[in-house]
């Protein structure tokens, strides 16, 4: 228990980054729905599959659905290189798609008993009827999941992202981006599939300033 609200009191600290004042900016309550499928392709390889579908205004409205592929290589255990590929689909009136490839390199590695991950993403938005910008961007990730009543199969996890932009995109100026932070739990039900749910809270900057309520789901396939 001690480890556990260690893990807060450090996630909490970093909220210190959200801007004031808070009950100035915008609220959305609604659901992020993930599939993560995770395919090894040998010892140094692997493909990862996400799919995400997202109900915003209070519930009410499917906002967007996205898929993301991504091709993976270990350099070593803390270190990976990928590239990918996203489509979007933005049902607003009218309905919209976008296309983006990637590149990213991943750092892992451990501080407090808790995982700290960097990740520097190189992204090209393909954006119909608009400019496309290329994005450089940063993201800083802080998570830790332990077991809980003496059962290794369920896990309490929080994580911290904070994520930075180099260059100005379609509104959002360069510097902090948004912020998210997550508190659930996970259920491992067999090696091959585990299944998370908590809820996230998201600043995002922006035109207008945002702090948003998910419900986060997540089912996990490793094949």
């Amino acid at each position: 228990m001690k480890k556990i609200f260690t893990s807060l009191a450090l996630f909490f600290i970093v909220q210190i980054w959200l801007p004031e004042p808070v009950s100035a900016v915008e609220n959305d309550f609604g659901q992020w729905n993930f599939t993560t499928i995770n395919l090894p392709l040998g010892e140094k390889f692997f493909i990862q599959e996400l799919l995400n579908t997202r109900v915003n205004d209070n519930m009410s409205d499917v906002a967007l659905f996205f898929t993301r592929t991504g091709l993976a290589y270990r350099l070593n255990k803390h270190t990976s290189l990928w590239v990918g590929y996203d489509w979007f689909a933005i049902f607003n009136e009218p309905f919209t798609h976008e296309n983006a490839v990637w590149a990213q390199v991943m750092v892992n590695h451990e501080l407090a008993g808790n995982r700290i991950m960097h990740r520097l993403r190189q992204e090209y938005n393909f954006i119909p009827h608009d400019e496309d910008v290329p994005t450089l961007r940063y993201m800083l990730r802080l998570d830790r999941d332990m077991p809980l009543i003496k059962n290794e199969k369920f896990t309490f996890i929080t994580w911290d992202e904070a994520f930075v932009n180099y260059n100005d995109n379609r509104g959002v100026p360069s510097g902090f981006a948004q912020n998210r932070y997550f508190i659930g739990g996970g259920y491992r039900v067999n090696q091959n599939l585990a299944l998370e749910l908590g809820y996230m809270l998201q600043h995002v900057i922006n035109d207008e300033d945002r702090l948003n309520h998910w419900l986060l789901t997540n089912i996990i396939i490793d094949i």
